[in-house]
């Protein structure tokens, strides 16, 4: 007789297609959520009540929420840091335009999770909070900030780079430049004389804002 115990999974667990599948539903309405009312303020109930599971079928996934979270972080924003910063080192002999990737690559990212541009405004940059303290240390490699400083620096030194630029401000500023119109989008439709913003028009502008203030004058 052939034994057909593989094609079952234990009792009282999914199969294994169908639990990653759970996982990851659950883990992006737990990311959902965080961007639209902070992670302070999402219980498990509601992460679960909006995934369509039980409570116990999240901790059975996560173990408990401080495991929730440490997923949210590994596998839903710090891939996407990674990818953003992955090839700026190789584009660093011309630093106008390692900048203009650089921002093209975090414009893709909101693309890749549409909460992030919310998430960035109400978990990151406040003062603190278990999500923030776990992504932020890890988001920017400081080697490769620290080359990019370096890189602009010396292309002002040789009249490449507009000089009035300040190379350490310059992350902050092209994150922002990105980040707050998709962030502040519900805002913005609410203003008579603005338009729903499209990823590729923000990409143009931002394209066209770094290029003529990026550039040397000389």
């Amino acid at each position: 007789m052939n034994d057909a115990s593989h094609l079952h999974a234990p009792k009282g667990r999914p199969p294994a297609s169908r639990s990653a599948d759970r996982r990851e539903s659950i883990l992006l309405c737990a990311v959902r959520l965080f961007a639209e009312q902070g992670e302070a303020a999402t219980t498990i109930a509601q992460i679960s009540e909006t995934a369509g599971v039980t409570p116990a079928m999240v901790h059975y996934y996560f173990k408990s929420r401080a495991g929730l979270l440490d997923a949210v972080a590994q596998e839903c924003i710090l891939p996407l840091a990674k990818s953003v910063w992955g090839s700026v080192d190789a584009e660093l002999g011309d630093p106008v335009e390692a900048v203009c990737a650089w921002a093209g690559r975090i414009l893709e990212a909101t693309q890749r999770l549409p909460e992030l541009p919310r998430l960035w405004a109400r978990e990151f940059l406040a003062g603190s909070g278990a999500l923030r303290d776990r992504v932020v240390p890890a988001m920017v490699p400081v080697e490769s900030h620290r080359r990019l400083i370096e890189a602009v620096a010396r292309a002002q030194q040789e009249g490449r780079m507009n000089p009035g630029i300040d190379p350490v401000l310059l992350m902050p500023t092209v994150i922002a430049m990105v980040m707050c119109p998709l962030a502040a989008q519900g805002l913005l439709e609410k203003v008579p004389t603005v338009r729903r913003i499209d990823r590729q028009t923000l990409a143009r502008h931002v394209r066209a804002f770094l290029l003529a203030g990026l550039a040397s004058r000389q």
